[in-house]
């Protein structure tokens, strides 16, 4: 059965898919912010926000909702990228709605509990999380290579864990309006698939997502393209790295481009393994 796409008053995208092959649904909600909507100063939003909402809400206690899904052998968890901020929960079909609750408090009624205790203790957890990638071989090789390849202004200038600068500078306020800017019905989708009936997963977003306000108008990034007139080189040295790596890389189109799936095919003919044209040359 093809995805279903509804919409809600308050502005909230809903994907629903139907597949009875196993007795399990898969429960996400996406907030469309990233990285990509920070600027220099004030890096690493996104991402530490992402830590602050895997903590408690006002109607979960610290815990509470990854702790339910390892309870019933499910899996849980949560990431940013440039463009997005995600939250699942794959588990036993029969948790859907709880599920879908726990979603709706951590849209909407996240904001009374975040407070300073535990703003502190995810900056630091955040701060330790990019001194470890540094620490291990190539974990500068990402931020080098692409404050190389865009410009300054370009939102994927700056990595998505930000600058240890920019996180000593946040305060619990910047947070809390990164909150009510973007983590608001009108900036979301909400994906289940799985075990379930369409028209009841429809009337549970209804039930617990339609009383949360919309929020301010969200306009859409342009994109950016990238076009290099001339080769460009970069290096640094790493101490953890026990022997040199070169990486080539072309800028290409965004995701969902009609020449996407045949470059990616190109990438992995030309340096995908060690019997790919670069590796053999």
């Amino acid at each position: 059965m093809n995805p279903e796409k509804w919409k809600l008053p308050n502005g909230l995208t809903i994907l629903v898919h139907e597949d009875h092959s196993d007795p399990v649904v898969h429960v996400r909600v996406a907030y469309h912010v990233g990285s990509n909507r920070e600027s220099h100063g004030s890096t690493g939003y996104a991402h530490f926000f992402e830590h602050m909402l895997c903590g408690g809400t006002e109607h979960a206690g610290e815990g509470e909702h990854f702790n339910l899904v390892e309870r019933y052998g499910g899996r849980g968890n949560a990431g940013t990228s440039y463009d997005e901020t995600f939250y699942y929960a794959t588990v036993p079909s029969n948790l859907l709605e709880r599920m879908m609750f726990l979603e709706s408090d951590r849209m909407g009624y996240a904001y009374n509990v975040i407070n300073q205790d535990e703003f502190e203790v995810q900056r630091e957890a955040i701060k330790n999380e990019k001194l470890e990638r540094y620490h291990r071989q190539w974990g500068m090789m990402s931020e080098v290579l692409f404050q190389s390849l865009f410009p300054p202004e370009h939102p994927y200038n700056w990595p998505i864990i930000g600058y240890v600068e920019d996180l000593d500078r946040a305060t619990l306020d910047d947070m809390k309006n990164f909150l009510l800017r973007w983590y608001v019905p009108n900036n979301a989708t909400l994906i289940v698939s799985g075990d379930v009936d369409t028209k009841e997963v429809v009337d549970l977003a209804h039930k617990y997502f339609s009383s949360i306000k919309r929020g301010s108008f969200v306009r859409k990034l342009p994109k950016k393209m990238v076009r290099l007139s001339t080769n460009k080189y970069t290096s640094y040295l790493d101490p953890y790295a026990g022997f040199p790596l070169t990486s080539i890389v072309f800028p290409t189109v965004p995701k969902f481009h009609k020449d996407e799936a045949a470059l990616a095919i190109l990438s992995d003919i030309l340096g995908g393994s060690n019997s790919s044209r670069f590796y053999q040359k």
